[in-house]
């Protein structure tokens, strides 16, 4: 599992107001409380390509949960404007264009906008080691700093989760080939969302992991830190 550092973060030039809200926000967070008392917010990205030293983010996207539920009236969806003129496979992927983000917000507009929309709230994502390669390194440029808030591993709560049936002898243990974020809900018997969309990928990995905790409940985990063991990411 990566592991990233909870307070390592490379500062560049004056840090923003919201970054340092943000950090001050988890200096003694706890993790010892019931899971379902904290909120969360699950988000996805999109980049021009897979390389975080030279590729951007071009669309970021969350949407809030609380008490078991999506909040879909509380979300966050932006385009990210880029000076790059080719995506290369990103966009055979994502479908997003140098010309659609032509007249996008600039990163400096948009990241701080993303980290007070975080808040205080837990982050949720899908294998997040590789948003956050690019996260870190766009607020690093941007903000002067990383954001702190704890986030927790969809994919590593999804293999907790399969190999806790296999050890139960669950019948119900679905047959999956991989950890995909869409395999892995189809598996489950979720609601399908437009996928390598930030947005609809953000809705699909809320599902599963509203799906995931309550079945990890069932496995005798019940706080925060006991989540954590097994998917967190900070």
């Amino acid at each position: 599992m990566w592991w990233r550092t909870w307070w390592s973060r490379v500062r560049v030039g004056a840090e923003h107001g919201s970054i340092a809200s943000n950090r001050e926000r988890f200096r003694d967070f706890d993790f010892g409380g019931y899971i379902w008392d904290y909120d969360f917010v699950v988000f996805d990205a999109e980049f021009t390509g897979l390389r975080p030293r030279v590729d951007e983010i071009v669309s970021l996207a969350a949407v809030r949960v609380q008490s078991k539920r999506v909040i879909i009236d509380e979300s966050f969806h932006s385009y990210l404007r880029t000076d790059k003129t080719s995506f290369g496979e990103g966009t055979l992927v994502h479908k997003i264009t140098p010309e659609l983000v032509q007249i996008a917000p600039e990163p400096n507009d948009v990241l701080p906008r993303f980290v007070d929309f975080c808040g205080g709230s837990v982050l949720v994502g899908h294998f997040p080691s590789l948003d956050f390669s690019f996260l870190d390194r766009a607020c690093r440029k941007c903000l002067g700093g990383i954001i702190m808030n704890p986030c927790l591993d969809c994919m590593e709560l999804a293999r907790t989760h399969l190999r806790h049936q296999k050890r139960q002898g669950d019948p119900k243990r679905p047959r999956v080939t991989s950890l995909n974020l869409s395999e892995l809900s189809a598996a489950f018997t979720l609601p399908q969302f437009p996928t390598h969309d930030a947005f609809g990928d953000a809705l699909q990995t809320a599902c599963l992991f509203i799906y995931l905790v309550d079945g990890l409940l069932k496995y005798g985990l019940h706080t925060l830190k006991d989540f954590s063991k097994t998917g967190h990411q900070r």
